[in-house]
C-alpha cells in the first residue's frame, strides 16, 4: 500500500512535512556555516594582514626612517 502510493508519485502528508522539514534543516545548517566562516575570515583578517605587510616591510626602518625626517 505504501510502496505503490510513493512509487505512482503521490506523497503522504507526513512525507510532505518531513521533506520540508529537512529542507529548513539544511538550509538553517548551510546558513549556520556560511556564518560561522565569514566570522572568521573577518576576525583573521586583520592578522593576516600585519603579518603579510611585517613580511615584506621591515617595520624597524620604516619606524626609524620617520624618526630621522621629524627630529
Amino acid at each position: 500500500m505504501f510502496r505503490a502510493e510513493v512509487e505512482s508519485g503521490n506523497f503522504l502528508p507526513s512525507d510532505v512535512n518531513r521533506r520540508r522539514l529537512m529542507h529548513r534543516a539544511k538550509s538553517k545548517s548551510m546558513r549556520i556555516s556560511v556564518v560561522i566562516v565569514v566570522a572568521f575570515v573577518i576576525c583573521w583578517t586583520p592578522y593576516y594582514f600585519m603579518m603579510i605587510v611585517f613580511m615584506f616591510w621591515e617595520p624597524g626602518e620604516q619606524v626609524q626612517s620617520i624618526l630621522k625626517r621629524m627630529g
